[in-house]
């Protein structure tokens, strides 16, 4: 997720300086039962449904007191989207994915937090994973210089938004909606 609350004490103190997510990911997705370590059977491998499915777990889960509540499984695909749009909401002018790409293992890694990427690879297959559109998606419409707008959006359950203003004047809104159901959505550019 991406701490709204914590992205917007941070700019209101310093509103002049750039705020920039350097660690973007999803770290550690093995740490839970069948799928930990490097020598687990990864079920994600050349399989973009399981990305869409809420059975990823983080390092959360081996010491958080309550793993079903405070790390619950997660949609790998919609934790993405959600920091991605969260962030740029709340004025994030720079997002990093520290793994563009991995080996179908999620390494090489030196301290065993396998991770997710946009990009696997295995030897001389590439699979482009759901990851990777997620972050293209937003890249094509997000230009360096754009300018967060606010947004009044009434989030109906899982509907996330940002707006900015791009340097040539286009304005650009972003929405994610994490649940199955369709969301009506009626937009004022004021």
């Amino acid at each position: 997720t991406s701490y709204e609350d914590e992205l917007d004490a941070l700019h209101a103190k310093w509103p002049d300086r750039p705020i920039v997510q350097t660690e973007g990911c999803i770290d550690n997705v093995f740490s839970h039962g069948e799928f930990k370590g490097p020598g687990a059977a990864t079920p994600w491998w050349e399989n973009d449904a399981w990305y869409w499915e809420k059975v990823a777990t983080d390092w959360g889960w081996d010491w958080a007191p309550d793993p079903e509540v405070d790390h619950p499984p997660y949609a790998a695909a919609f934790r993405y989207a959600r920091d991605l749009v969260g962030c740029l909401a709340h004025r994030v002018s720079g997002w990093v994915d520290w793994n563009l790409a991995l080996n179908r293992r999620g390494g090489p890694n030196h301290v065993e937090n396998f991770c997710l990427a946009p990009l696997l690879v295995d030897g001389e297959q590439l699979h482009v994973t759901p990851l990777f559109h997620v972050l293209a998606q937003i890249s094509r419409s997000t230009r360096p210089g754009a300018v967060v707008l606010g947004t009044n959006t009434t989030r109906p359950g899982g509907l996330w938004s940002a707006a900015l203003r791009g340097p040539g004047g286009e304005r650009v809104l972003h929405l994610f909606n994490e649940t199955d159901d369709p969301v009506e959505v009626s937009v004022a550019w004021a």
